[in-house]
């Protein structure tokens, strides 16, 4: 992936970064510095899709991206968040790679090639898979070995990893629900490199397919200090160990004020009368 843009403005624009993470690392790339990144990203940077419910055309370009994200202070989804976040590592002096991922969902149906864009990162020789535009994942680097990998991160909370050659599965444990509770799987990949323009299809097919996730309703995630706040189309979520709040969200001014209080983004009196009313 060649990032066309003069050194000094890459600089700039890297400073935003660390000034929106709220983390700046020093040294040489490690796994412990790549980790507190991802963890930063998470924290701060929310998984969102308000522009595709709101009918604003998206744009894969770093560029606009940059601006986005970094100058607007707005979040993305993950061709958004995991484009940017690769062409960031790669200026911190990190090998990275996109690959192509197919999520499953509720109904145990995996999506296309291309539902999801996620990235191979290698640190000292080894390979490990890294997502931060997933909506909730994992808030370090999970090595990739063959065969099954289990890595837990944070209490109560495991994924494993399944890889057979370049064919790999993801899936997820939760002891909340459940001390015996089964892995679930969260999506399938495969290791082979991609560039952006690979994705570019299913990133038009999920701002404007009926069937798309992404169409269907607002969805916004964020990790937060004890747990996680999401918005599922009119339903605020908050998580918290064991615990689950759910308030539902009936006017424009509740929209309003959960998405700033909760994920740090400001809209306007009309596009939360949009959101609220659930028409694009």
């Amino acid at each position: 992936m060649t990032i066309n843009a003069p050194a000094h403005l890459i600089q700039t624009w890297n400073q935003l970064y660390f000034e929106r993470l709220g983390y700046k690392p020093k040294g040489k790339p490690s796994l412990d510095q790549l980790n507190a990144l991802i963890k930063a990203h998470q924290t701060n940077i929310p998984f969102e899709n308000l522009d595709i419910q709101l009918g604003n055309p998206l744009d894969l370009s770093l560029p606009v991206l940059r601006k986005k994200i970094l100058h607007d202070g707005r979040g993305g989804f993950c061709y958004e968040l995991n484009h940017l976040f690769a062409s960031f590592l790669k200026h911190l002096g990190y090998r990275v790679q996109l690959i192509s991922a197919q999520v499953m969902d509720q109904n145990g149906r995996l999506g296309r090639e291309y539902d999801h864009l996620a990235l191979l990162v290698q640190v000292n020789d080894q390979q490990h898979l890294v997502d931060v535009g997933f909506g909730k994942f994992a808030a370090q680097a999970l090595p990739l070995t063959d065969g099954i990998s289990c890595i837990h991160y944070e209490d109560h909370e495991a994924y494993q990893i399944e890889l057979n050659g370049s064919f790999g599965v993801v899936s997820f444990q939760s002891e909340n629900e459940g001390m015996k509770s089964k892995f679930k799987t969260l999506y399938t990949f495969t290791t082979e490199a991609k560039v952006i323009e690979d994705f570019f299809g299913m990133f038009g097919y999920h701002q404007s397919s009926e069937f798309s996730p992404f169409v269907k309703g607002l969805l916004t995630s964020i990790r937060a200090k004890d747990g996680r706040v999401s918005i599922s189309k009119n339903k605020l979520i908050l998580s918290k160990a064991s615990e689950k709040r759910i308030q539902t969200l009936a006017t424009p001014k509740e929209f309003q004020n959960i998405l700033l209080h909760h994920f740090n983004l400001s809209i306007t009196e009309s596009d939360a009368a949009r959101l609220s009313s659930g028409k694009r």
